[in-house]
């Protein structure tokens, strides 16, 4: 699991420059509204994450891993069963990472040692989301 999901996250991760502008719009918005919200208490910045990655991984990326036939990632008839569901679990784990959930439970308890040990080391800052280049 942990090999198929660092395959995942190094290419969403590759991928940031490339989400649209509106798209990066939206974000900027999400993180100045927290930012705002937030700016007195410094402990409360994990809401960045919480608000920016729920919006990118939830509305862009989660949809791609959990139906990539109906996103033109693979033609409809080579996702099988067995396919969707490892795209699922797949999809539950990088949720988890980009979601800042503090721990992960059932069989996906094995996951969150990596997901602690990307989320300090891979995932660039949520303002990387809202801009291109660093001009928006």
């Amino acid at each position: 699991m942990t090999k198929k999901c660092e395959v995942f996250l190094g290419r969403i991760v590759d991928t940031l420059d490339a989400l649209p502008y509106g798209f990066r719009l939206v974000c900027k918005y999400i993180h100045d509204l927290v930012m705002d919200r937030f700016k007195e208490d410094k402990k409360q910045l994990n809401n960045i994450w919480r608000a920016v990655g729920y919006y990118v991984y939830y509305r862009f990326v989660g949809l791609a891993i959990v139906r990539p036939d109906d996103f033109g990632v693979v033609e409809k008839d080579e996702v099988t069963d067995s396919v969707a569901m490892n795209l699922i679990a797949i999809s539950k784990v990088l949720k988890a990472l980009f979601m800042i959930t503090t721990e992960q439970s059932g069989p996906y308890v094995e996951m969150n040692e990596w997901i602690l040990v990307r989320r300090l080391l891979l995932l660039p800052p949520p303002s990387s989301f809202c801009s291109s280049h660093g001009a928006l």
